[in-house]
């Protein structure tokens, strides 16, 4: 990652369940590098452990409130 001298940076993380402290990870890595952090998000998407298909009727209302969600984070940015 270059050196951020200042600039601002975001980042958002994808999870089943829980994104495992990396929230605090990367702000400590971006503030290290020189980036000013605007906004991180985590977001809930649908788990891929463990399973052996995928159920478009339960995936599709999680990824729809994550969508909603992308979308309301991008405009406080």
């Amino acid at each position: 990652m270059p050196e951020g001298n200042g600039r601002g940076a975001f980042f958002l993380c994808t999870m089943g369940g829980m994104a495992g402290g990396l929230g605090r990870a990367m702000k400590a890595v971006l503030s290290r590098k020189g980036y000013r952090l605007l906004g991180r998000k985590d977001f809930i998407m649908p788990g891929n452990y463990g399973r052996k298909s995928t159920s478009e009727e339960k995936d599709r209302p999680i990824i729809a409130r994550m969508r909603e969600e992308a979308d309301a984070f991008a405009r406080a940015l």
